[in-house]
């Protein structure tokens, strides 16, 4: 018996082992760059100046982010824009799974075609619509012209240029939220829906007290995965409006990037950056234990 435990004990250590390249690799890519920008973000200095050098402020770098309304601006954009995307993936999503799941004839196809923008990088994306959206000859304006409508200036304005980017997102990341709801309908047991049906539930209440409550640790994780990849957007939304006009969709990500490399303040781009990461944590840490609460 005791010699059946030590060389399990010795499999596990050799296991371990094994493992012990790949975890100080993770944990070197992982904690790196964190702790390294940590540092960054202490010091005062800007790359295009001739000879710079890193200086040390303490914490000067966060205090002036607190008190700079571009980047509370940033802060508030984010927010609302995760939140409008999150909820319209989640409850599109979920509708579509709804419909894609009945055995309609010709649905098949649209499966298929419905994936296609998750195979399109978010650059490619971002110019697409950037050119459809265009005010002056976009296929959207057209259309809506064609019927009567007046076309819309879309990325051109403030006041439609983050409406615009969220229509982008949505329809980048939408099959992938239609792909795991339907995925997770699919173990729904239908001696349910029977049962619900004996005793004379509608469809909307088979919906609401049937699936919704079956369904929800999946609604959880993939308004979850939504909420922080909303966050960490970039890309789409700097090649469609570099964060503009009048920093309209000028994100907490789009303002670091400007403070770091347009700019050249490393130390403010590096702060703003390690704030990003505890508004996300905290941010993440919250909607678990709250979804977990009402669980």
């Amino acid at each position: 018996m005791i010699k059946n435990l030590s060389v399990e004990a010795s499999r596990k250590r050799f296991g371990y082992l094994l493992l012990l390249p790949s975890i100080i690799i993770l944990l070197g890519l992982f904690l790196y760059p964190i702790i390294y920008s940590f540092y960054l973000s202490m010091t005062n200095t800007n790359f295009f100046l001739p000879n710079f050098e890193l200086k040390f402020i303490g914490l000067k770098n966060y205090i002036s982010l607190f008190k700079n309304s571009d980047f509370i601006f940033s802060v508030w954009i984010s927010f609302v824009y995760a939140i409008i995307t999150t909820f319209f993936k989640l409850l599109l999503g979920f509708l579509l799974a709804l419909l894609f799941q009945k055995r309609i004839k010709g649905f098949s196809l649209f499966r298929i075609l419905i994936v296609i923008p998750m195979m399109i990088t978010p650059i490619c994306a971002g110019l697409i619509w950037k050119y459809m959206m265009q005010p002056g000859f976009g296929i959207i304006n057209y259309f809506l012209k064609f019927i009567g409508i007046t076309g819309l200036n879309w990325y051109a304005e403030p006041s439609s240029a983050l409406f615009s980017v969220i229509i982008v997102d949505i329809w980048m990341l939408l099959p992938f939220v239609i792909v795991v709801m339907m995925s997770g309908l699919s173990t729904v047991p239908p001696e349910l829906y029977e049962a619900s049906n004996i005793d004379g539930a509608k469809w909307y209440q088979n919906i609401i007290h049937v699936t919704i409550p079956l369904m929800k640790p999946i609604i959880i994780v993939v308004a979850l995965i939504n909420l922080i990849d909303a966050f960490k957007v970039f890309d789409t939304i700097w090649i469609m409006t570099h964060g503009g006009p009048a920093r309209a969709t000028e994100i907490f990500t789009i303002f670091a990037y400007k403070s770091a490399i347009a700019q050249g303040y490393i130390g403010k781009g590096a702060a703003s950056s390690i704030i990003i990461l505890i508004i996300v944590i905290i941010t993440t840490l919250l909607f678990i234990r709250f979804t977990k609460a009402e669980h």
